[in-house]
């Protein structure tokens, strides 16, 4: 959760299948309640290469603690961008925004 928002779905893409196409999402429990069967679907849905390598690429995710660095650089991330932030005008409604 960030900023007091929380998401209804979020989709993971890209890496997860270790180069090769997979795909996921994480929904809310209100969004779960309302999907059925069938309602959601993808191209590559079911995969067995691709569901192979993105899980031999979890597998390396864990064994060799990766999170662990990307919650580092996360956190380096986040500050320089909070930074970045009070640096940066915003502009008032009357120049335009609205």
């Amino acid at each position: 959760m960030v900023a007091g928002l929380e998401p209804d779905i979020m989709s993971m893409v890209k890496a997860l299948g270790a180069g090769h196409p997979l795909g996921a999402i994480a929904v809310s429990d209100r969004v779960d309640n309302a999907l059925e069967l069938g309602d959601h679907f993808n191209t590559f849905m079911g995969n067995p290469v691709s569901c192979a390598a993105g899980l031999a690429g979890l597998n390396i995710l864990i064994r060799e603690r990766l999170y662990e660095n990307v919650a580092k650089q996360g956190a380096v991330l986040i500050s320089v961008l909070k930074e970045s932030m009070e640096e940066i005008p915003v502009p008032a409604m009357s120049e335009g925004w609205g």
